[in-house]
């Protein structure tokens, strides 16, 4: 058996990509007598072609990088079904929404939750008829669907109407910790960080994931402990929300900091400094940052919609997403009570042996062979 792996479309790298990269490596590491072809930008996922010289079962094909969503559209639709051809594709697989329609091979597709339709995040009026299409073809095109948790599965069967048989649940992983981290580094502004109390949060400034409300909680919550900082760790864009104003508005320039991108080396640190991770999202399909925290015994604050309290299990304190005030006496009890906090970290180590990638890849390879 051929299997592709459809990575195209990738062009940056979020949760979606720790995904595909965390379940390719995975899948391949365990399938040896597997042929596996990667299709992909040739400046993205660097990782798999440093890895592939261990692995004799699999071949790297790098597309040419284009700067616009049209040229890279153009590759996944018209010259990866005659790549497909080529190599012998049996089963191509895409990790994310977005699959070659006239690729000549079975095809699996992975929806990772319904953000899409319920928020409207997109950049273009483009780039959302490409998205929807790909997800209502994918109930015709596609042998299977894979999602990442329960909640996700029932969104796709509610919103797009998908037959729950379509859809395969494939729980995310936590990474891999590297607790050898030292507690230093280069990055002047990150050592400055380390040096103070804490609250994280990492990823994008996207509307869903309610970072206004956040600072607006943690301004609730700094008159009683003005020695803490919120930081937001994550790449920086005011495309849809301008996080930086708020801070602003709300006159706390001294007491929350975005740092921008950090490496997974960097989030490491910040992690196992932090008094807690602050995750208030209002929709995840997941949630990866909830087990990372954990895995590093770090206390997590979370919402209690969409797919976390599946995901946090009880190794995190649940909060209606949309009271600030209850994120506030959230930081404060996680603060005050170290009974309180010394609990959630034992319950949050508990909670991330229920997720594996490597059991998740053995799951997915059952599901390949079976179609």
């Amino acid at each position: 058996m051929t299997i592709g792996i459809d990575l195209t479309i990738f062009r940056s790298y979020q949760g979606t990509e720790v995904f595909t990269e965390n379940i390719v490596l995975a899948l391949v590491r365990q399938n040896p007598d597997v042929k596996f072809v990667i299709f992909k930008g040739q400046d993205f996922l660097k990782i798999f072609d440093a890895e592939s010289s261990k692995m004799p079962n699999v071949r790297i094909v790098n597309f040419k990088r284009f700067r616009n969503s049209i040229g890279v559209i153009l590759q996944q639709q018209l010259v990866l079904p005659f790549l497909c051809l080529r190599y012998g594709i049996d089963l191509l697989y895409s990790p994310s929404p977005f699959f070659s329609y006239l690729a000549p091979a079975k095809k699996i597709s992975t929806i990772h939750d319904c953000a899409y339709a319920r928020y409207k995040e997109f950049r273009n009026v483009f780039s959302e008829a490409y998205i929807l299409l790909s997800i209502n073809l994918a109930k015709y095109l596609c042998s299977a669907v894979l999602t990442v948790s329960n909640f996700s599965k029932e969104e796709l069967v509610q919103m797009y109407h998908f037959s729950p048989d379509k859809i395969q649940m494939i729980y995310e992983g936590p990474a891999n910790p590297d607790l050898s981290v030292q507690e230093s580094t280069n990055n002047p502004a990150l050592k400055d960080i380390l040096a103070k109390k804490y609250f994280i949060y990492v990823g994008i400034t996207r509307p869903r994931k309610n970072i206004i409300r956040l600072v607006e909680a943690f301004k609730i919550f700094l008159p009683g402990h003005p020695e803490y900082k919120l930081v937001l760790a994550g790449s920086i864009s005011t495309a849809f929300v301008d996080v930086g104003q708020k801070i602003k508005e709300l006159n706390l320039e001294e007491s929350v900091i975005q740092s921008g991108f950090v490496s997974n080396t960097e989030k490491t640190l910040l992690f196992k400094n932090a008094q807690a991770l602050t995750y208030p999202s209002l929709y995840e399909g997941f949630g990866l940052p909830v087990l990372e925290a954990q895995a590093l015994g770090l206390p997590v604050l979370t919402s209690n919609t969409s797919s976390l309290p599946e995901v946090a299990g009880t190794g995190a304190i649940c909060v209606d997403p949309l009271n600030i005030q209850k994120i506030a006496e959230a930081m404060n009890k996680i603060v005050e009570n170290n009974n309180f906090r010394e609990q959630l970290i034992l319950d949050g180590h508990e909670n991330v042996k229920r997720f594996s990638w490597e059991e998740s890849a053995r799951e997915v390879m059952r599901i390949f062979k079976k179609i």
